[in-house]
């Protein structure tokens, strides 16, 4: 499976770093969890993260288990569908933004990120394999939670969606529209890579539009697209 050497190096040091403030029984269960994973062991440490779940007693920490079970979930046991449900269960645990668009919690926004942007990747490996259904599932959870990856993972879906739903694909890329025009959480961090999207996504509007015979649409959104590739 894809990205089985990312677990240990890449969070390690997040996980270490945060206090634990849940039972006794819940913060053994949760480090029988973590040396059980360490010893490949993965259906074992499914059911210790669950179990340890259940004796947590702040968001932050179940945010923690629940971002563990999610990974083990989705990598470990090559259930990514059932991983990023549980992932979304992690970000209705503790909302990420306030009003102002803020992180409230960075170290929950960067496991965000780092499991959108995997997930991501991995639906881009099941497109290509062929497995267009199962990679089209992911792009459509993964549109459900807030993330970086959010904005390209919709207009991932709507290519694979024009040729034979265009009127699903049209509403995917104009929800992305309105993402763009707002310009925040949702899109790729990099400006380069928003320009990209942007660019992209005015191409891919152009393209049913002009299909449909909608021409002034479709040149407005040609404009936009030259705008972009010229900027």
């Amino acid at each position: 499976a894809p990205y089985t050497d990312l677990t240990q190096e890449e969070v390690s040091g997040w996980r270490q770093s945060l206090q634990w403030g849940g039972t006794p029984q819940s913060r053994l269960d949760w480090q029988a969890a973590r040396e059980a994973e360490s010893r490949l062991d993965y259906v074992l440490a499914a059911e210790l993260y669950t179990r340890s779940l259940e004796g947590v007693r702040s968001g932050s920490e179940a945010q923690r288990v629940t971002y563990d079970l999610a990974w083990v979930t989705a990598y470990r046991l090559e259930q990514p569908v059932a991983g990023i449900r549980l992932f979304r269960r992690m970000v209705d645990l503790a909302p990420l933004l306030d009003n102002a668009g803020q992180p409230l919690d960075t170290v929950a926004v960067e496991r965000l990120t780092r499991f959108g942007d995997a997930l991501f990747d991995y639906a881009s490996i099941l497109d290509g394999s062929g497995q267009s259904e199962d990679a089209l599932e992911l792009y459509d959870e993964l549109c459900r939670v807030p993330n970086p990856r959010t904005g390209l993972a919709l207009l991932a879906s709507a290519v694979m969606t024009q040729a034979n739903h265009p009127d699903e694909a049209l509403a995917r890329l104009e929800r992305l529209e309105a993402m763009i025009g707002q310009n925040g959480w949702g899109l790729p961090v990099q400006p380069e890579e928003r320009r990209t999207l942007r660019r992209q996504t005015y191409i891919s509007l152009m393209r049913i539009h002009r299909l449909a015979g909608r021409l002034d649409q479709a040149e407005h959104y040609h404009a936009l697209a030259t705008r972009e590739s010229d900027s």
